[in-house]
Formats: C-alpha cells, sequence, structure tokens
C-alpha cells in the first residue's frame, strides 16, 4: 500500500507565459480513504488545481503521484475528467429515491 493516495510537490502553475502564477510551490499529500476540503478566495487557484490533477491542464515543474505512479508522464490513458455531472446525477437519483419510497404502493 502507498503512504499516500495522492501528493504533489513543488506544483506552480501559470495559465499565460510571463504572467504571475495561479499556484505557487504547492505541495499536497493526502493519504488513501482521507477526504479533504479545498477552501480559498475567488480566483485563488482550487479549479485550476482539480483541473491538473483531473489531467486537464499539463504541468511539467512538478512530481503529481495517484498510488506512488506519475500516471501523467509513465501512462496518461485511463485518466479523465469527470466534472461534477456524474455526481448530482447520482445525487440526484438518491433524493428521488428517498422522496418517493414513501408514497410506494399508491
Amino acid at each position: 500500500m502507498h503512504e499516500y493516495a495522492i501528493s504533489v510537490d513543488g506544483l506552480t502553475y501559470s495559465h499565460n507565459p510571463g504572467s504571475p502564477p495561479s499556484l505557487l510551490n504547492i505541495s499536497l499529500h493526502l493519504p488513501p480513504g482521507s477526504r479533504t476540503l479545498l477552501v480559498g478566495a475567488n480566483g485563488g487557484g482550487k479549479s485550476t488545481l482539480l483541473q491538473i490533477l483531473a489531467g486537464k491542464r499539463l504541468v511539467k515543474n512538478a512530481d503529481i503521484r495517484v498510488k506512488g505512479k506519475d500516471v501523467f508522464r509513465d501512462s496518461p490513458d485511463g485518466v479523465t475528467f469527470l466534472g461534477t455531472e456524474w455526481f448530482v446525477s447520482c445525487l440526484l437519483l438518491q433524493n428521488w429515491r428517498s422522496t418517493a419510497r414513501p408514497f410506494e404502493g399508491q
């Protein structure tokens, strides 16, 4: 078992060359099974960090690993960005089922 499920070291990212970085020297280590809340100001780089972790934005200057493997350099196949649609759809279905349950058979 790997010590961290997700590990990021030395991540710096600018949206445009020459512009100030939106992420500067970020390090993040998430143990398996952990839950993490990402909080910050509007424009603070939260979405950018998640896009990088999902493989939607590529960086060359950081060590990013999932279960100890650099999936972005070793094997990008199978890495995808799901967005929120899958979660929202599942959540809506659960809410609908829990609301409809008291009325079953009527």
